[in-house]
């Protein structure tokens, strides 16, 4: 059995020497685990003026990604939540598209949301573009770009 860990969103910041990035590849290096990535929660902690997300990415060893988690955030109090409960944010699938090509053990893509499940139309709608997102992407794998 495989064991993965997930990179967080902050409320606050950590602070210490590493950016999250590098603690994710070292805990993958010192454990042999695989990395869940969090595409919000990247862009989460950007928002909250905790990293920039293009050197996050960039930072990660994306061969260790095995599974991309995306739910989006909410604003309160001037603060970005992993909330769960809102559409996707255009940016977070752009930055999936841009990313799966340099992940070539990622074999899953999975919608968080946990509220507002009412709200059904949304989801199909980020499930949507997501789909779109994975095609376009792999596509342009298999054409080597």
């Amino acid at each position: 059995m495989q064991v993965a860990v997930e990179n967080v969103a902050s409320l606050y910041d950590p602070g210490g020497e590493m950016t999250g990035a590098e603690f994710a590849n070292e805990v993958r290096d010192r454990t042999g685990c695989a990395l869940l990535l969090d595409i919000s929660n990247v862009v989460i902690n950007e928002v909250n003026g905790f990293c920039d997300a293009a050197a996050e990415f960039d930072g990660l060893d994306l061969d260790g990604v095995v599974e991309v988690h995306m739910a989006g955030g909410e604003l309160v109090d001037g603060l970005m939540w992993d909330a769960h409960s809102s559409p996707l944010p255009v940016g977070d699938v752009e930055w999936l598209e841009r990313l799966l090509p340099r992940m070539p053990n990622c074999d899953r893509v999975i919608v968080e949301r946990d509220e507002r499940l009412q709200a059904g139309d949304e989801l199909v709608e980020d499930l949507r573009r997501v789909r779109g997102a994975v095609d376009r992407a792999l596509g342009a794998v298999a054409l080597g770009a």
